[in-house]
């Protein structure tokens, strides 16, 4: 069953976008009780869970999911890869052509730490970690798209209501729209789509595609659900691995990642720990609008700036700036985006000025990607922290064409 509702598994094979009413405090301490008499989990629940001890916590209202393993490397890592068969199947690429771009493609910026692993030739699964998964449904038309002999094929349009599902999910903000949206439209369309084109006994629903259903509701109680998944202390896992890998201890290995690991707090402790100083990576020089030519030299001149130097590479708050990345301004329109590429990067002391060179960028519904439009329009100067999304969007060439694809969605100007 379900940890959120009482649906039955019936119940749900016949009608994926369902859900019962949530299940109750009260209704859960009964439940705790009755499999001592009974001697078998009632409702699921098998025992009372340890950290319901705690003054503030409740197993009934406090687990939210998580993105990384219930979608990434549940429903996506399946639908995926039977999207990618149906293609196969087709005869449109062979697995052996998609690993071959998947190897030959160069990742750019942020995306270079998790390159799509191989795809699983028995197609059922994809075969990579949460972050590589979606790493791969964000770029497949970039590996594939030539690919494609029919934009109105079932399963491309499947992938592409995959796709925008996971880009709403995965927004650090939205609107209470947003979820209405995806609860009375995208995920019934898509379990739908989903039923016509997947096998039923090979990608047979589970229980993972019903928490689909519930992450409507769950974003408007707990907020974005990418601020709950679990990949932050994911990470803590490659400190432990490393520790292990160098010391070759393994008499008592428990002891030693517990002991090196308060030495480390304690070593970050005697600093600060959340560090919001600039740092620059690069040799830096002293700004001057003679270096440049064109508008820019002319509109960085009336900028009056004095002492100010600049590099092509600045990291503040931990998010690093690079020239000539992308940065997402705003949404001019329903699929429009105003876009800057970093022309300059100029600091003083610990104040990071950024100068963009806006741009349009237009979705293209049939390819799930956006392209831009790369006659420059106006110069600006931005202060990163006043950015509603900081970190730069990674760019790619498509026919010809400089294009990107969101890790999530924008939320559109009023």
């Amino acid at each position: 069953m379900c940890r959120f509702c009482e649906i039955k598994r019936d119940e749900f094979q016949s009608n994926p976008s369902s859900t019962k009413a949530p299940r109750s405090l009260e209704d859960y301490k009964k439940c705790v009780l009755q499999p001592f008499l009974l001697d078998k989990p009632v409702k699921g629940v098998k025992e009372d869970c340890e950290l319901n001890a705690l003054r503030y916590f409740s197993s009934v209202s406090h687990l939210p999911v998580c993105i990384a393993h219930d979608l990434f490397e549940g429903c996506v890592n399946w639908d995926l890869s039977g999207i990618i068969a149906r293609f196969v199947k087709k005869k449109w690429f062979t697995y052996k052509l998609l690993n071959r771009r998947i190897r030959n493609f160069k990742c750019a910026g942020i995306d270079k730490r998790n390159k799509p692993a191989f795809v699983s030739q028995k197609g059922d699964r994809l075969g990579g970690h949460a972050v590589q998964n979606w790493m791969l449904l964000r770029i497949l038309y970039f590996l594939i798209g030539d690919k494609i002999e029919c934009t109105d094929d079932p399963g491309w349009i499947l992938y592409l209501q995959l796709k925008e599902m996971c880009e709403m999910i995965c927004a650090p903000s939205f609107k209470k729209t947003d979820a209405a949206y995806l609860k009375d439209v995208l995920i019934p369309a898509y379990f739908e789509r989903r039923s016509e084109v997947l096998c039923e006994k090979t990608y047979r629903l589970k229980p993972k595609h019903h928490y689909l259903a519930h992450y409507p509701e769950l974003m408007l109680r707990y907020g974005p659900l990418i601020h709950l998944w679990t990949m932050p202390f994911e990470q803590k896992h490659k400190f432990f691995k490393e520790l292990m890998r160098k010391t070759k201890n393994f008499i008592n290995p428990e002891k030693t990642c517990g002991s090196r690991q308060q030495l480390k707090f304690a070593f970050s402790a005697t600093s600060n720990l959340f560090d919001h100083s600039l740092i620059v990576e690069s040799k830096s020089n002293s700004l001057s609008s003679t270096s440049y030519s064109g508008n820019l030299s002319y509109f960085i001149a009336n900028l009056s700036w004095q002492d100010f130097y600049e590099c092509s590479s600045a990291t503040n708050d931990g998010i690093n700036f690079r020239k000539e990345d992308l940065l997402i301004l705003s949404a001019s329109g329903t699929f429009t985006l105003q876009v800057g590429r970093i022309k300059v990067i100029a600091f003083k002391e610990n104040i990071l000025r950024i100068i963009i060179q806006k741009h349009l960028a237009s979705y293209r519904h049939s390819k799930g990607i956006y392209e831009m439009d790369m006659s420059g329009q106006d110069f600006a100067v931005l202060n990163p922290a006043d950015l509603k999304y900081p970190v730069p969007q990674p760019v790619y060439s498509c026919s010809g064409k400089s294009c990107f694809s969101l890790k999530h969605s924008i939320i559109k100007s009023d």
